[in-house]
């Protein structure tokens, strides 16, 4: 049991570590030439998600309406395009 807590602690710990951010560099300790980063693209975010996924289980309606409502508005359907659409 001691063996199975030890292991835990020490996974839990390597998860911390590796998590930790890295500093930036800022520009003036930077090399003169030095390649400036590229800006990340943002995610996409997929409107269809919620009825093309759960299409198979037949829930689309259901889960899309639960995710409107979840949004603050008062419920939703799916299209006959698969896009999830919130009423006001």
């Amino acid at each position: 049991m001691k063996f199975t807590i030890l292991l835990g602690v020490l996974a839990l710990l390597v998860c911390l570590a590796q998590a930790q951010p890295v500093e930036q560099d800022s520009l003036a300790e930077r090399e003169p030439g030095a390649v400036e980063p590229m800006p990340q693209d943002l995610h996409s975010r997929q409107k269809r998600a919620t009825c093309d996924l759960l299409s198979g289980f037949n829930v689309n309606h259901s889960a899309c309406a639960a995710h409107c409502i979840g949004l603050g508005r008062s419920g939703g359907y799916c299209n006959d395009k698969a896009v999830c659409v919130c009423r006001r």
